[in-house]
């Protein structure tokens, strides 16, 4: 995870690890689906890895409907509350400019 990250909003407690198939740009003008793992924590903290490799891809702040479809796919009702929290500290990476 990045460390600016870690710095405002911890590291959170992972709620679960899901797969995803998402798909990515090869580079040549086409795409490709790519199993992915996706790590979420309390926080809002998303980290992406490669399912093949379980290398760590990405790591940021995720949006509340993010969160929201992730869980929601995997079968999961996530809690409002909890997603107020995640589109708060969003909202707080936006205005740190820790998006990107």
């Amino acid at each position: 995870m990045s460390n600016q990250l870690i710095e405002v909003f911890g590291e959170g407690n992972v709620v679960g690890y899901y797969r995803v198939n998402h798909l990515v740009p090869t580079g040549t003008g086409y795409a490709e689906y790519i199993s992915q793992v996706i790590e979420v924590r309390d926080n809002g903290l998303m980290t992406v890895y490669d399912d093949e490799t379980d290398k760590r891809i990405t790591s940021f702040i995720a949006s509340r409907d993010r969160v929201e479809v992730t869980l929601l796919m995997a079968g999961e009702i996530p809690n409002p509350d909890w997603l107020d929290l995640i589109e708060h500290n969003r909202t707080l990476a936006e205005r740190l400019n820790l998006l990107g």
